[in-house]
């Protein structure tokens, strides 16, 4: 798969049929939705680099349609219920995730683990389905959070999949930032990582995205390609790399490969 299907940034410069106006108004429901909290419209301006006349009239079309609401005391703008809408006709409508979701209700009736089910979204993984273990908390059971795709266990998967020349690509436009004091900063590293995902065809992360929590993860394939992956969330301290592989790493295999063209 080209990257350019899992990075879709198509400028007005390459396309004639490209509307700038449509760009804006997604701009600023991706702006509201990374933050996952209420922004003003000068928050909005900073983050979407529209000026704020123009969010003037957007956010008030956008309000009209259901999608977004202002808090009339505060003047603060939030994703609204119409946007619930458009993920449940996709997880309708997506014969993937109908087709994942018993198999992950039966690996997580088998090991008592959170599993889920992610897909590849521009240069992150998003959770689509999300089961959480005996003992998750609430934020953990939300489909839609997003996590890089060097970060991810899943995200590596789909890397891993990608020619030298797409990876290169990925990694010029991409910021290292840490989100926890293990998080892989170094390309050397991430180089070793891919290969071991190649050897083994499943990836482990250990405490990069959250502490105190691992994941293993593998790929659901079409030919060549990752459709998708299918991960376990652990807590790293019971759950060390060694007894991540002896117990859980075959279990996860025969998950994948049953999916793998469906």
């Amino acid at each position: 798969m080209s990257i350019d299907t899992q990075i879709q940034e198509v400028s007005p410069e390459e396309d004639q049929r490209y509307l700038s106006s449509v760009a804006r108004a997604f701009s600023i429901l991706e702006a509201l939705s990374e933050n996952h909290k209420s922004q003003s419209l000068t928050e909005l301006s900073r983050a979407t680099s529209v000026a704020v006349p123009t969010l003037q009239r957007m956010t008030k079309t956008l309000e009209a349609f259901g999608y977004i609401t202002k808090n009339e005391r505060t003047k603060r703008y939030s994703t609204a219920i119409r946007t619930v809408d458009l993920l449940h006709n996709y997880l309708a409508s997506n014969e993937l995730a109908k087709t994942v979701w018993p198999h992950l209700v039966r690996l997580r009736e088998s090991t008592g683990l959170g599993v889920s089910f992610s897909v590849p979204a521009g240069g992150s993984m998003m959770y689509v389905h999300r089961f959480p273990s005996y003992r998750g908390d609430f934020e953990n059971t939300l489909p839609g959070k997003k996590i890089p795709l060097h970060l991810s266990a899943s995200g590596r998967c789909v890397l891993a999949s990608w020619t030298d020349d797409q990876i290169e690509e990925y990694l010029n436009n991409t910021v290292f930032s840490k989100q926890t004091a293990y998080s892989l900063t170094s390309r050397v590293s991430l180089g070793k990582q891919l290969t071991f995902v190649t050897a083994n065809g499943y990836c482990i992360v250990e405490q990069e995205v959250s502490m105190g929590a691992s994941t293993i993860a593998a790929p659901i394939l079409e030919g060549n390609s990752v459709r998708a992956g299918i991960s376990i969330h652990v807590s790293s301290s019971i759950w060390p790399q060694n007894r991540l592989v002896d117990n859980l790493s075959s279990r996860l295999l025969d998950v994948t490969r049953a999916l793998g063209g469906s």
